[in-house]
């Protein structure tokens, strides 16, 4: 089997030869592994060589001051559409609250627990003694609890 040399491979680079020896080159590339070695040794001489480009001397600093520029202008507006979907929230929040709907909601707690109960307990007779309604008062009252220990001795807050 006959080898082709380094400038021959330059020229099937380069796209330099005629069709037949083109051709015989490509076919020989597949079947010849010392050849698809010098073939892409050769790729890698030249482009060593005739690839290198040389930078502006600023150009890394340019770059570095264009992405931050841009990550500036995206904490922006990522700042502004936070704003907007919180005043969305909280718009939603009140209309909800003025139309009544959260009461709504806080006077069927007890029926859905009181149902549930019922189907997961049904041969108990008192299901009141199993979840005790009206936790929001006791949290209340707990709170204004831990709150009279904090206050120092001797001093009443006046309403």
């Amino acid at each position: 089997m006959a080898h082709y040399s380094g400038e021959e491979w330059k020229a099937f680079i380069e796209g330099t030869l005629e069709e037949e020896k083109f051709g015989a080159m490509e076919e020989h590339l597949l079947e010849c592994d010392k050849c698809v070695e010098e073939y892409l040794s050769c790729f890698s001489k030249e482009g060593a060589a005739d690839d290198v480009i040389e930078l502006h001397p600023r150009f890394t600093s340019n770059v570095m001051k264009r992405i931050n520029h841009l990550e500036t202008r995206r904490r922006v507006r990522a700042k502004g559409r936070d704003i907007f979907y919180y005043s969305v929230a909280a718009c939603l929040t009140i209309f909800f609250v003025y139309a009544g709907v959260f009461e709504g909601f806080a006077c069927m707690i007890p029926e859905i627990t009181q149902e549930r109960l019922e189907t997961l307990h049904p041969f108990q007779e008192d299901s009141q003694s199993i979840i005790e309604f009206g936790w929001s008062d006791k949290l209340m009252n707990s709170t204004l609890t831990f709150i009279d220990t904090m206050k120092p001795k001797g001093e009443e807050v006046l309403d």
